[in-house]
């Protein structure tokens, strides 16, 4: 039975050496580190014997003693298990890293200790940080682009919209939460009649995975109505699974009335040069000369008084 304690003891002092994550134990009345594991150690720059003279506080250039004494007091008064924080490390060299801590107290009776396991969260708090910067951009350029931007889920709800998809349809994000977008902003034809969410083009893009553009008729919080443009393109995830839709839009109400005033005054100009041709015409028929050189200047003459 001893024999048997004794290598499951030593299997169990291999694990935690070579274990993924830096292990470190440390005695609760000193705060000497007992035991550091290698990957510590190396990630570190301490040897074991340098770091028996070491304490928590001493890895931890922004906590002092009595700020790790803090720390640890729920855990040392039992009001909790375990202990879950972010601190930074500081290495033999004097670089940083960020780690996160889960710290746990044994206390048997004879020797009590504090063991903590600790993992090196440096790259993921590089990439977290891209990932935010990346998003803070992403927001300032959607929030400031004249385009209404929706991003839609695989249940045609939307997740997303910017402020000139809020200032296009007069719904605050808010409020379109919890059905599709269609139902709120697309649900009417101009004529009264129902439009069915399974008859929208913009909705097509989603289950037949293409994307599609042109313009339809979006009804305004206030009831009007009012034409865009869109286009309406799939998300794709993982394995190039459609899990989504992004909708570009933009009111287009300016350029259909532009181009009908553009449509009236062609046909009035249309209308008018028709006339004038036949004017002339006529004056060409009806105008009479013995020469031509007279022919030509009563010709003028009659031109010049229509002109």
């Amino acid at each position: 039975m001893t024999r048997s304690i004794a290598v499951t003891s030593e299997r169990l002092g291999r694990i935690v050496e070579e274990a993924a994550s830096e292990v470190y134990v440390f005695g609760v009345e000193d705060f000497y580190f007992r035991l550091v594991n290698k990957g510590a150690r190396e990630n570190l720059g301490y040897n074991a014997d340098e770091l028996s003279r070491l304490t928590p506080w001493d890895l931890k250039p922004r906590i002092r003693r009595d700020d790790f004494l803090a720390l640890i007091r729920p855990l040392l008064a039992g009001e909790v298990d375990r202990l879950d924080f972010d601190t930074v490390h500081r290495r033999k060299d004097g670089s940083e890293y960020d780690v996160s801590v889960k710290l746990q107290l044994f206390d048997d009776g004879d020797d009590p200790v504090f063991y903590a396991a600790i993992q090196d969260t440096t790259e993921y708090r590089r990439v977290e940080q891209r990932l935010r910067d990346t998003a803070q951009r992403l927001d300032v350029i959607l929030d400031n682009t004249t385009m209404a931007v929706f991003l839609m889920d695989d249940r045609q709800h939307c997740v997303f919209m910017n402020r000139a998809a809020e200032k296009l349809t007069g719904y605050a994000f808010e409020e379109t939460t919890g059905r599709p977008l269609h139902d709120v902003i697309h649900h009417t034809r101009p004529d009264g009649s129902h439009f069915p969410l399974s008859e929208c083009a913009i909705d097509r893009a989603f289950p037949e995975r293409a994307g599609v553009q042109g313009e339809e008729v979006f009804v305004h919080k206030d009831g009007g109505f009012y034409p865009v443009a869109f286009t309406a393109s799939p998300i794709h995830g993982e394995g190039a699974q459609v899990i989504g839709t992004v909708i570009e839009a933009r009111d287009i109400s300016e350029e259909k009335r532009n181009a009908e005033v553009r449509a009236l005054l062609m046909h009035e100009v249309d209308h008018r040069a028709r006339n004038l041709l036949a004017i002339v015409q006529s004056l060409v028929r009806l105008t009479r000369a013995d020469e031509l050189e007279n022919y030509k200047s009563i010709l003028a003459g009659r031109i010049g008084a229509l002109a």
